[in-house]
């Protein structure tokens, strides 16, 4: 059996414009922590062949140092989105459309909305190129791999994502998944494309069974 894990980076620097978004690093704390949740991992779902990672910074950041406990054990193979519109970057956003995107996201950030009304409005202003629905069956028909997975992403990738799982296969998710804390998020155990259990994790606490 296989896990598939997908998390938030870890703690970074504060954002304070559009434009510093992608360059923010990584905190001091944040480099703590992804070493400790990297060794934690491996204990509990075994070693990853492959990590992925957004185009940001401090998903990068996240990545390498996250599996930094591997390295003596195992290869690990590394692969970064090769733009912003990669799909543990912003994979559901149109080319040429981020800035727009980015616009609404931080006119309507005190508001906490589902994101399939989200989505909806995005398609309506045509920023997106998938439903939410379709957003979750290309992540399931593309990185349930025969061998352990992790992906480094943000809140922004993991909320959608959460609530086409939830939607899909009928478990309760609570609002903290769709904006999840750093380091948080879930893991899909799974053969042959068979899904088994899907998990909530967070950073420092006991894994949720949700399927």
């Amino acid at each position: 059996m296989a896990c598939t894990i997908v998390l938030r980076h870890a703690d970074r620097e504060d954002i304070t414009s559009r434009e510093q978004a992608p360059f923010a690093k990584l905190t001091l704390k944040g480099r703590l922590k992804a070493i400790q949740h990297g060794l934690w991992l491996g204990i509990n779902f075994g070693l990853p062949k492959e990590v992925y990672s957004s185009k940001t910074i401090r998903c990068i950041e996240t990545a390498k140092i996250i599996t930094l406990p591997f390295v003596f054990k195992t290869r690990v193979k590394m692969k970064i989105d090769d733009d912003y519109y990669g799909f543990f970057s912003t994979g559901y956003i149109k080319d040429g459309k981020f800035d727009a995107w980015m616009e609404d996201i931080l006119a309507r950030a005190h508001k906490k909305e589902r994101y399939a009304e989200m989505f909806a409005r995005w398609s309506e202003k045509g920023l997106i190129k998938c439903t939410l629905h379709e957003y979750g069956r290309n992540f399931l028909s593309s990185y349930l791999t025969p061998h352990n997975l992790i992906a480094i992403t943000h809140d922004s990738v993991i909320g959608p994502l959460m609530e086409a799982l939830a939607h899909e296969f009928g478990f309760r998710m609570r609002d903290y998944m769709l904006w999840p804390n750093p380091l948080a998020g879930f893991c899909i155990e799974h053969e042959n494309q068979r899904i088994y259990t899907i998990k909530w994790l967070e950073f420092g606490g006991k894994p949720q069974v949700l399927l």
